[in-house]
């Protein structure tokens, strides 16, 4: 019996990050102090519509939010100035999955752990994002764009390991790399946090 899961769609996970960071990025000069959460998902947590002519059984998306405070200076040249910064990661409403189709509850469960990992590998990327952007001394005029462009870099490079989690497990099929990119993930994150 073959199954199938999610691989997060480059575009639209570009498309959604890249449209929620420049508002974020134009109306948000604040910062949140709310540490990340480390999320289990679970069935319920996936809220959106089904797309019944996808052969997967599950799609993820995440929303990585960015708050920031004031720009203040950044040592002694008053050209550069530092941001205070907070990250944030979610499931998006549009993430779904069909559990209804899944008939072993090992099978459910090896499914939420392979979405799991495109959960974590967003948190790690919101925690990569938070550090770098916290430790950068930007331009005073321009950085807002500087930011911008750091954010889309980093975009590219996780959107990159995303669709390698899915090619090297199989899409969760080939269960000895599942074990191997879980271990790689949580360690990943493990040293995210730690910066």
């Amino acid at each position: 019996m073959s199954h199938r899961v999610t691989r997060v769609i480059s575009q639209k996970l570009l498309q959604t990050v890249s449209l929620s960071l420049l508002l974020l990025f134009s109306l948000q000069l604040f910062c949140q102090n709310t540490p990340l959460i480390h999320k289990k998902l679970v069935v319920t947590d996936f809220k959106g519509e089904t797309d019944e002519r996808s052969f997967f059984l599950a799609r993820t998306y995440t929303v990585i939010s960015l708050s920031y405070s004031e720009p203040s200076p950044c040592g002694a040249d008053r050209t550069k100035v530092r941001l205070t910064v907070q990250t944030g990661n979610r499931l998006s409403d549009k993430s779904w999955i069909k559990a209804d189709r899944v008939k072993s509850k090992s099978i459910l469960a090896e499914l939420l752990s392979h979405e799991q990992g495109h959960y974590d590998i967003g948190e790690t990327f919101a925690l990569d994002l938070q550090n770098k952007l916290t430790q950068t001394c930007f331009s005073k005029v321009r950085y807002k764009a500087e930011a911008d462009s750091i954010f889309r870099a980093m975009n590219k490079r996780y959107d990159v390991l995303q669709q390698q989690y899915d090619a090297e497990t199989n899409n969760m099929q080939n269960t000895a790399e599942q074990a191997r990119w879980k271990k790689k993930i949580q360690a990943m994150l493990a040293d995210k946090e730690k910066q």
